[in-house]
């Protein structure tokens, strides 16, 4: 057949983005549902680590959350107790004061008042101050919580995008360690070429360009 004197026979080379697929925390594989050329879907699972570990730390976590919540509770109620205490305290000393004043009580009974109307506000702060303790107490509860569930959620390996194995880099039984590999996939929706000219072809070209 006749060759197209305009065409050009060049060698080059077909790719694809590599990702490397990798595990967020340490732990026992207990499957890896790839191989090497397999297509992987986007979101798919494709390993599995050995969760009883994190369960159990779940588990110590929601007790450690019920606990912080019930002394929060209680927390509360000392609060109203002590707001009532306070507002009790604060009739007896202007009563004190009007008794006082008309020299009805004496200095002692008057001192006396004034001293359970201090230290009924001072109860007042210190259950204030335990109750803001108690809520810090539910609020880093509720996070160490959340910590668990994610960790545990991230021992189900999912795929980041839609590809193709290029290795598999471990086997079920292994114990990997966090930011460990797993395996290389290929990302086939960006793919590229590489093709090699020869070097009179990309001489001529610049001189082309040039003028």
């Amino acid at each position: 057949p006749t060759v197209d004197p305009n065409l050009v026979e060049s060698a080059g080379r077909l790719e694809a983005q590599e990702f490397d697929l990798a595990v967020k925390n340490g732990g026992r594989v207990i499957a890896i549902e790839l191989e090497e050329g397999d297509t992987v879907e986007k979101g798919e699972t494709v390993a599995r680590l050995e969760k009883s570990e994190l369960e159990a730390m779940l588990r110590s976590a929601e007790a450690e959350l019920q606990r912080a919540q019930e002394g929060l509770i209680q927390a509360n109620a000392v609060v109203v107790q002590r707001e009532s205490d306070v507002t009790l305290a604060d009739a007896e000393l202007r009563r004190a004061v009007m008794l006082h004043g008309r020299d009805y009580l004496s200095g002692a009974s008057y001192d006396q008042r004034k001293a359970a109307h201090d230290n009924a506000e001072a109860a007042l702060l210190l259950a204030a101050a335990q109750q803001r303790a108690a809520a810090a107490g539910v609020t880093i509860a509720q996070a160490e919580m959340a910590r668990m569930r994610v960790n545990l959620a991230d021992m189900d390996v999912v795929s980041p995008i839609s590809g193709r194995v290029l290795y598999k880099l471990v086997e079920p039984g292994a114990v990997v360690s966090s930011g460990q590999r797993l395996a290389t996939l290929l990302d086939m929706s960006d793919v590229f070429i590489t093709i090699f000219l020869p070097m009179e072809l990309v001489l001529f070209m610049l001189t082309m360009k040039e003028n």
